[in-house]
């Protein structure tokens, strides 16, 4: 919740996705995507993804040998992203920024190879944003 003197506030609260690809599915899938159902519609949310290569053989393949795009109802969220090409192996990478939910208040979160090496995802984050005025 927020004080009630905060001006504006913002609260956010976990989403459950649904339709996501079994853990194990992740590493081979050449394209798998999230539904986040049950939001307002056509409403500004904060996305946050996650990345961290931790495959050997990617981490030996290094620089482009994984490359992956991914759409956010049908918007380019992040295209040609290559984890390795940003950190070192191991290590988290973080991509944010603000999405917008489609007329039926779902956020739909799509991931797809661009290269041999299938994409994937350690983290999805969804945040909405609530204002509220204080009177």
């Amino acid at each position: 919740g927020c004080p009630a003197r905060a001006v504006p506030c913002r609260s956010a609260f976990a989403l459950a996705a649904t339709g996501a690809p079994a853990a194990g599915a992740l590493a081979w899938a050449r394209s798998f995507t999230y539904t986040f159902p049950n939001l307002a519609p056509l409403a500004t949310v904060q996305l946050t993804l996650g990345f961290a290569e931790i495959f050997p053989a990617s981490c030996a393949a290094g620089v482009w040998a994984r490359v992956l795009t991914v759409r956010v109802n049908n918007a380019t969220f992040a295209s040609d992203l290559d984890v390795l090409s940003q950190v070192p192996c191991n290590t988290a990478y973080l991509v944010q920024g603000a999405a917008q939910t489609n007329a039926l208040g779902k956020l739909i979160v799509q991931f797809s190879a661009s290269t041999e090496q299938n994409p994937f995802v350690s983290l999805i984050d969804v945040q909405t944003v609530v204002e509220q005025t204080v009177e």
